[in-house]
């Protein structure tokens, strides 16, 4: 497998990873100062391109997550910017390039944490931890369909020791 060689990882706090269509992957991560960094695979299981800095041109993110999305949907990345607004870009075919970042209508405020999946269906579902605490969700209808009413799945969802 290829490797990332010219950036130094003990900067980094956060990381997340799609497959692409074309086999290959792409890799994202938070620095310190909160710059999202990208790089991707050139092949399937090949060298990497050199990390770009302010990928996307994305502003300071707090947490990021992203998820290949069904069919030829490409891939979606989301992130939570210093105040507290989630907001998205998107891969709209896997030859494509990327769309501008925009806001993410109904998400919760000052979300913490992110996760998402693709199911077998090739529908997606995205989690937030809000600042409460409370884990909320949305998915889709139909892949590469609209997406559900933010909702509240458990309140209270990571206890604080």
């Amino acid at each position: 497998m290829g490797r990332i060689s010219e950036r130094a990882s003990h900067n980094l706090v956060a990381l997340t990873a799609v497959r692409q269509r074309g086999g290959g992957c792409q890799l994202w991560a938070l620095d310190k100062a909160y710059t999202l960094m990208g790089s991707y695979q050139t092949s399937p299981g090949g060298n990497w391109v050199r990390w770009m800095d302010r990928w996307n041109q994305a502003p300071p993110l707090r947490a990021i997550c992203a998820v290949e999305r069904g069919g030829d949907y490409g891939s979606t990345l989301w992130g939570v910017d210093l105040n507290g607004k989630m907001i998205a870009t998107t891969l709209q075919h896997p030859s494509g390039g990327w769309t501008s970042w925009s806001d993410v209508s109904g998400a919760p405020p000052n979300p913490i944490a992110l996760a998402a999946l693709n199911h077998r269906n090739d529908c997606c579902e995205l989690w937030a931890v809000d600042s409460k605490n409370a884990l909320c969700n949305t998915h889709q209808t139909r892949s590469g369909g609209d997406w559900t009413t933010w909702a509240i799945w458990l309140t209270s969802a990571v206890k604080r020791q």
